[in-house]
């Protein structure tokens, strides 16, 4: 599966020069974990809650003995201050599990998507869970429906899913296992695929 088919655009963005707290109320208010920055067309970082939430939080001198008498020193005021300025950034062909991945090993929280240099899009962890949410009767009926567009030269094959596991069953070609492997991955929710030839 592309990453195309489950982003979210068009994207929440915001300036540069945006005021932290500003940037802290939108993420808020439209519910998301992050936001590309932007200057003019130009992605030029991305600014997550961890990052506002750093600016505003201090601890309280009254809940420690001994007070902290270090200067603060200037405090932050805006986006461009805090943000990430490397981005890691995906195409939208890019396979979901690569981006998936992706995520994990560097524990990124969502991950915008360019295509010639423009930024179309933005894939959070929420929008790959939700990949794994389609019930097993509608995986079934989109296996199904790509079956019916087979030859009926590849032979003749059934399926079931549970739990998102796909069990294909019938006979045709020895390279269909392999080929109906594959097909299943390219429907959302699939986690695991079996083949068995009769």
């Amino acid at each position: 599966m592309r990453v195309a088919e489950i982003m979210s655009a068009p994207v929440v963005t915001v300036p540069s020069g945006m005021p932290i707290k500003q940037a802290a109320r939108l993420l808020v208010e439209r519910d998301i974990s992050a936001a590309p920055v932007v200057d003019g067309d130009e992605l030029v970082g991305i600014v997550a809650e961890a990052d506002v939430m750093q600016v505003e939080l201090h601890e309280d001198p009254r809940r420690h003995v001994r007070p902290d008498t270090t200067p603060l020193g200037p405090v932050p005021a805006t986006v461009a201050e805090v943000m990430t300025h490397d981005v890691f950034v995906v195409p939208p062909d890019a396979d979901v599990a690569d981006v998936a991945k992706h995520m994990l090993d560097r524990r990124l929280r969502s991950v915008p998507i360019v295509e010639g240099g423009n930024l179309v899009g933005i894939v959070s962890r929420r929008d790959v869970l939700k990949v794994l949410l389609p019930r097993d009767d509608d995986i079934a009926g989109d296996l199904e429906n790509l079956l019916r567009e087979l030859p009926d030269s590849l032979g003749a094959w059934s399926c079931n899913v549970h739990d998102g596991v796909v069990h294909w069953r019938g006979t045709g070609p020895a390279e269909m296992p392999a080929f109906l492997s594959k097909l299943a991955f390219t429907v959302p929710g699939v986690v695991d695929v079996r083949v068995d030839v009769v």
